[in-house]
């Protein structure tokens, strides 16, 4: 940051109308996007750094297949990175008759939706790179929940197992 500004609202102004002026460092985990008019044209998330390059993945599957130069490529900001995993959720198939293996406000997969009856209202915080769908966590740190397809059979068996290999870790089925 070049100044130091006593009134917040001062400086939110200045940095809105000169981003230039007050770009941060990249590190891997940060979101960014392209200055206009070059690419990424949508947030990508930092996954790599390698000299004067910011590695990305332009599908969102935690693999670096792209990168662009430190002065080509600016933050984004928290409602352009909402944008883009709203659209990249809907895309997957995240929807009002979803079935979701999803993470309850922790690390554990345990919990499975219904589907869901409202509105698909979705939240997102950058602090903990979170999307929430109908308070269901779809997304968080470049992983995705679980969409169950319709109609499977399978025993509880299969089904335990089937779960544990998509989350890595250890499920418990509770019958009512």
């Amino acid at each position: 940051m070049l100044h130091d500004f006593s009134d917040d609202e001062t400086q939110a102004m200045i940095e809105k109308e000169l981003p230039e002026l007050f770009e941060k460092e990249f590190k891997v985990g940060d979101w960014v996007i392209g200055k206009k008019p070059l690419r990424p044209l949508e947030p990508r998330k930092i996954l790599e750094i390698k000299g004067d390059l910011c590695l990305y993945s332009d599908f969102q599957d935690g693999v670096a297949n792209n990168g662009a130069g430190p002065k080509h490529l600016r933050h984004a900001t928290t409602e352009e990175i909402k944008a883009h995993l709203v659209k990249e959720a809907e895309r997957r198939g995240y929807s009002m008759e979803s079935v979701i293996v999803a993470y309850w406000h922790n690390d554990t997969p345990d919990k499975i939706s219904n589907g869901f009856r409202t509105y698909n209202l979705f939240e997102y915080t950058i602090e903990s790179d979170l999307l929430l769908m109908n308070r269901w966590e779809i997304y968080r740190d470049g992983k995705w929940a679980t969409i169950v397809e319709d109609n499977i059979e399978m025993t509880l068996d299969e089904a335990k197992k089937r779960l544990e290999g998509e989350t890595g870790k250890k499920v418990k089925i509770v019958l009512p």
